[in-house]
């Protein structure tokens, strides 16, 4: 029998939707070699920041729910805080506008208005726009003088690329000058009050990290350090039967499988203390570093 030509077109969708169903079928049938700790691990920052979407006083916003719990009240920081007022100063006209920073990946000194006009991720980013949401000051490497974060959101509504969200700048004191650096997405998110934090890269690697800096003898740029201290990592390289090998760590110590998930769920449900983070404007960084400048 002879189709027409009317009839040939249908026949072939139907022939396509029955062989889609049928490849459905099999995928479903077979084992996903997908590591659950792994799984576990990537899902940990969407846990903690269900905690906090809890908090009315959240930034409406999917991306600043992976960030922070913002006050919309801030308050002087105390002195005791930071002992060095000269870093406050400092940190106080940079967000001010009002002096330059040195920024590590355009290796250049600038002030903050250049730096949002000439910011650029990659290729696909030109022509976003980019605006700061919020700050927040936190000791975040230890060292007795807090650095100063804030949050990169591309001004536009919808995002015009898609997988551009929230970013977040570290801004920390040295050798008399400050000095910027641009974190990845997602690789600083919940952001507690001791300077932890989650990361994640997808399905695998991610967990709880910290923020160190490290002076380079041969230059005066302090150098980020990105320590691991609960989580998750994997070497796609490996062949274990999957192609996949996973390594679990706690207090960056090598633990099971079975320790690190019980160390995962215990984080997920426990109670966090996170950083305040503050919504961004002139007049509140004026008020958070008030007891140093009169700026």
């Amino acid at each position: 029998m002879k189709l027409s030509h009317n009839q040939i077109l249908p026949a072939i969708i139907l022939a396509s939707i029955v062989l889609l169903l049928a490849l459905c079928a099999c995928c479903n049938s077979v084992d996903s070699p997908v590591n659950e700790a792994a799984i576990a691990s990537s899902k940990l920052a969407s846990a903690l920041s269900n905690q906090l979407s809890d908090n009315k006083n959240m930034i409406a916003s999917t991306d600043s729910a992976h960030i922070s719990n913002t006050s919309t009240n801030p308050v002087p920081m105390n002195k005791s805080e930071c002992p060095d007022p000269v870093a406050a100063e400092k940190l106080c006209s940079v967000m001010l506008d009002k002096a330059q920073f040195y920024d590590t990946d355009a290796q250049g000194s600038k002030l903050l208005s250049e730096y949002l006009e000439e910011m650029d991720i990659d290729d696909a980013s030109e022509g976003i726009t980019w605006v700061i949401s919020q700050f927040a000051i936190l000791d975040i490497d230890a060292d007795g003088v807090p650095e100063l974060l804030y949050t990169l959101n591309p001004e536009a509504s919808p995002i015009p690329c898609s997988g551009y969200g929230q970013y977040v700048v570290v801004l920390h004191y040295a050798n008399s000058n400050v000095y910027s650096y641009r974190l990845g997405y997602k690789s600083l998110m919940d952001l507690h009050a001791d300077g932890m934090f989650s990361f994640s890269s997808g399905v695998s690697n991610s967990g709880l990290g910290r923020l160190r800096f490290t002076n380079v003898s041969s230059s005066n740029i302090p150098k980020l350090d990105f320590i691991g201290i609960t989580y998750c990592d994997v070497d796609y390289g490996a062949v274990d039967g999957s192609g996949e090998n996973y390594t679990y760590f706690v207090d960056q110590n090598r633990v099971t499988e079975d320790e690190y998930m019980a160390t995962i769920n215990a984080l997920t449900n426990s109670d966090i203390v996170y950083a305040p983070w503050f919504e961004f404007s002139d007049d509140n960084v004026k008020t958070v570093f008030s007891s140093f400048s009169e700026s």
